[in-house]
């Protein structure tokens, strides 16, 4: 959080808690869902988990998008994921691809999603901490 944002990736304290206070409705008239998690996938940087079932997810991130009033677009479209690993540069992509393979179809277990939480970060650094600002659980 900042006094003033001057960046997209900055948020002032009143408007977080302007934004958090708005989707405080939307949020609590979500029902709890679940998802399966798996198989193993990979972006160019990172490894991670698909989320089976994320659509309710999908639906709610571009609810909370247009609340947030964002004035640019992501560079990349919503994908409900898990990231379990970044990519240190030791193995090249197309390997860990092969490596991923196996698990491509595997679900690895399922699980409910009752909560929405906000959290904040530093993103100047590589793996910020995360501070919890505010859990919103949800109510249907």
């Amino acid at each position: 959080m900042v006094e003033s944002s001057r960046r997209p990736d900055e948020i002032s304290a009143a408007r977080l808690e302007e934004f958090a206070q708005t989707i405080v409705e939307p949020i609590s008239n979500t029902r709890v869902f679940s998802v399966a998690l798996g198989g193993a996938n990979s972006f160019e940087d990172a490894v991670f988990l698909d989320i089976r079932g994320g659509r309710p997810l999908s639906r709610l991130h571009e609810r909370l998008f247009d609340l947030a009033a964002m004035p640019t677009l992501p560079s990349y479209p919503y994908l409900p994921h898990c990231t379990v690993a970044h990519y240190d540069g030791t193995t090249p992509h197309a390997h860990a691809q092969t490596l991923l393979a196996p698990w491509r179809n595997e679900v690895l277990g399922t699980f409910a999603i009752a909560e929405a939480e906000i959290v904040t970060l530093d993103p100047s650094q590589p793996y910020p901490d995360l501070a919890s600002y505010a859990v919103i659980p949800f109510g249907g």
